[in-house]
């Protein structure tokens, strides 16, 4: 870096260069979560824009897509103390329904764009991984030093936001 004024580049060069243990390393150093995740969804990103411009058979990217974006959420809750496990199942649930949605979003954009559709699904696939890292990192760090159960507070939300019954 160019001078060590300010941490957020040192923090990215360090993350950047810890390899395969960013995430211990980030789960153990809070400064370093934020680089780490960074690094993740932008490696997980370009992987998923790989797959979409390289596989020429319809509907075969898909399982690959998604593997690659569950595997990020894996990552972005070990990095914040939550590892994969039944409890996560609701997030896993999320990016497989998901898919299906950005899946639908790249045909639509394949079609407009039909000489291009192999750049246009590349496109779609980095975007759709990024957007789910994206929101990953932000469920979990928000998450912070809470319970770690996926529906806590969805009780609360459900009374605040449905009209209670039988009340009178």
């Amino acid at each position: 870096v160019p001078n060590l004024d300010d941490p957020a580049p040192v923090l990215a060069a360090v993350a950047r260069k810890l390899g395969d243990e960013a995430i211990a390393a980030g789960r153990r150093h809070p400064a370093l979560r934020d680089p780490v995740a960074e690094v993740l969804i932008a490696r997980a990103a370009r992987k998923a824009g790989a797959i979409g411009v390289a596989v020429v058979i319809p509907g075969a990217d898909m399982p690959a897509l998604t593997l690659v974006q569950v595997s990020l959420v894996a990552q972005l809750a070990a990095l914040h103390g939550r590892p994969l496990d039944a409890r996560r199942g609701l997030e896993v649930a999320g990016v497989i329904a998901g898919a299906f949605g950005w899946r639908a979003i790249a045909r639509r954009a394949a079609l407009i764009a039909p000489l291009s559709r192999f750049v246009v699904r590349g496109g779609v696939a980095y975007s759709a991984t990024r957007a789910v890292g994206e929101a990953a990192r932000t469920y979990f760090a928000a998450l912070g030093d809470k319970a770690d159960q996926p529906l806590d507070g969805l009780q609360a939300t459900l009374k605040r936001a449905l009209p209670s019954r039988g009340r009178g």
